[in-house]
């Protein structure tokens, strides 16, 4: 009998298999410490410039960062703000003036590409 054993084969498969789970635990436990490293990201501030908005059509809900905590008289103000500045925009179209606001019909004129 000098011919195929099925034990031997059978142990160096689960001693292959030993040593193969034995290298997944120790990336399991690197990738684990890598990621305790990692901090969270913190955003201190969110501004919105709300004012910077060319506006065609006001109508419909305008939510914008409103928190529970949130001040609804500053929210209202900025409102105000955008609607009045719509309204100076419009005169200025019907009396054929220039625009306030140059090149607020294309925002790309504000950004350059990368």
């Amino acid at each position: 009998m000098y011919g195929y054993d099925p034990f031997s084969y059978l142990w160096q498969r689960l001693e292959h298999m030993e040593q193969d789970l034995n290298q997944l635990k120790q990336q399991n436990e690197e990738l684990q410490k890598l990621v305790e490293k990692i901090k969270p990201l913190q955003v201190e501030k969110i501004e919105y410039k709300i004012h910077e908005l060319h506006v065609q059509t006001l109508s419909g809900t305008l939510n914008v960062g409103l928190t529970a905590t949130g001040d609804d008289s500053a929210v209202g103000d900025i409102i105000e703000q955008v609607v009045e500045e719509h309204r100076k925009n419009l005169v200025n179209e019907e009396e054929g003036g220039q625009d306030e606001n140059p090149g607020a019909d294309n925002p790309q004129q504000h950004f350059s590409s990368p």
